[in-house]
């Protein structure tokens, strides 16, 4: 094989292999938690609101920066837990609960899937 043609494929295959690792490098992660009232579970009567009323109770993880996309987590109502998939990040977390005074949104900096990421509604 010439010289140059053997460079040629050298490059195109290290530009192939780099292109493969960076577009797979970032991933979904998944994140789990529960909603807190005070570092307790919501009340009952709140969770059966939630569930009944025209609102639903939501949650939702925005990303920081430019091109800042939404991402809702999928609430259960009957326990007040939610699970959402997203890219690693920086992400401004709301809560919506129908009827009470509203949640102040809260920062985090996701770089790992989170079993236990518990939000509470009263700080």
């Amino acid at each position: 094989m010439y010289p140059l043609r053997r460079s040629i494929c050298l490059v195109a295959a290290g530009l192939l292999l780099t292109t493969l690792v960076v577009g797979c490098g970032g991933g979904s992660l998944t994140v789990k938690g529960k909603l807190l009232k005070n570092g307790a579970s919501l009340d009952a009567s709140t969770l059966a609101f939630a569930k009944t009323g025209s609102q639903p109770l939501t949650v939702t993880f925005k990303s920081e920066g430019e091109g800042a996309k939404t991402y809702p987590a999928k609430v259960n109502a009957e326990d007040g837990t939610y699970v959402v998939e997203l890219p690693p990040g920086k992400y401004q977390v709301n809560v919506f609960i129908p009827k009470t005074p509203r949640v102040p949104a809260r920062v985090v900096e996701l770089t790992k899937s989170e079993d236990d990421l518990n939000l509470d509604t009263a700080k």
